[in-house]
């Protein structure tokens, strides 16, 4: 009897029990969902049509969320500012700041307000993935802070501990990619054919490197003589930013009408359009989340 070898697992057919010499024109890993796990082409197209039909019955769409820059910033106690120094003393006593070793680095992560309330509400209405590039200490620190129940993302959790990315795709989200929200602070990360389905959130830049990182990306080649003047300050903790930083202000992103709470409101009112549409009821497999994303 003949096999299409649909379920392969570390070479080795799930129903015919044969070994299978793998190619990345026959198949796709998905070891975020089991070590050595590929499925042929046909099969994730399978899958992802009946998880889609799935998801729409149960009327939730599919968010796909990043870490880094979307719900935490973090810093290596080497590289605060004289002005950031006193956070060191501050770990204990918040519940948003939390310090851990990477690398032999001492690393302070700062986890964006409101991220909590975002994600009980926005699982009430979504399916939630994450895709990061972070190193795997950094993404399962923060998956431990954010989710330690493992209430919002079982194993739909997609980073370089489990797959070899220079780019973020939605190859391994197994769902239609009508159905997909991304949320992520980057947008040239991701795979120009993905990049329709993304809603851009403001860059959480709570420590100074990364106020100033981003005032080195968003404004090097608009202003280079203000760019280079400031290279060569003395002055570090001024460096390309004539502003100090939430955390030398001692202050922080709004929570009532920050980022995280102004895309939850958006996410909110797609979910309902997408739902609430004039299409009939037998067309709701038809529409595409991207259209209203960008209407």
């Amino acid at each position: 009897m003949s096999c299409n070898h649909r379920i392969v697992v570390e070479g080795i057919c799930r129903e015919c029990r044969s070994s299978v010499t793998q190619s990345n024109d026959d198949f796709q890993h998905f070891n975020n969902l089991a070590n050595g796990l590929s499925l042929s082409h046909e099969f994730v197209g399978s899958l992802k049509s009946s998880v889609s039909k799935n998801s729409l019955e149960k009327k939730k769409l599919h968010l796909v969320l990043s870490l880094y820059g979307t719900f935490f910033d973090s810093q290596a106690f080497p590289y605060l500012s004289n002005k950031e120094k006193y956070l060191k003393g501050k770990v204990n006593s918040r519940d948003d700041l939390w310090q851990t070793r990477i690398r032999r680095h001492d690393v302070l992560i700062k986890l964006r307000p409101f991220v909590h309330e975002f994600l009980r509400e926005a699982n009430k209405l979504f399916i939630l993935h994450v895709t990061t590039l972070c190193i795997p200490e950094y993404a399962d620190f923060v998956l431990k802070l954010l989710d330690p129940h493992q209430l919002y993302f079982g194993n739909r959790i997609i980073s370089p501990s489990k797959h070899v990315m220079w780019e973020k795709t939605l190859d391994q989200v197994l769902v239609g990619e009508r159905e997909v929200i991304i949320l992520d602070d980057r947008y040239d990360v991701w795979s120009p054919e993905n990049r329709s389905n993304l809603l851009q959130i403001t860059t959480y830049s709570y420590f100074k490197a990364t106020k100033k990182r981003n005032s080195i990306d968003d404004g090097m080649f608009q202003n280079l003589f203000k760019y280079f003047l400031k290279i060569f300050s003395r002055d570090a903790d001024n460096l390309l930013s004539d502003s100090n930083s939430y955390s030398e202000e001692r202050k922080d992103e709004s929570a009532d009408d920050g980022a995280l709470a102004n895309a939850l409101r958006f996410l909110f009112k797609i979910h309902q359009d997408f739902f609430n549409h004039h299409y009939s009821e037998n067309d709701m497999y038809k529409r595409d989340v991207r259209v209203f994303l960008h209407s």
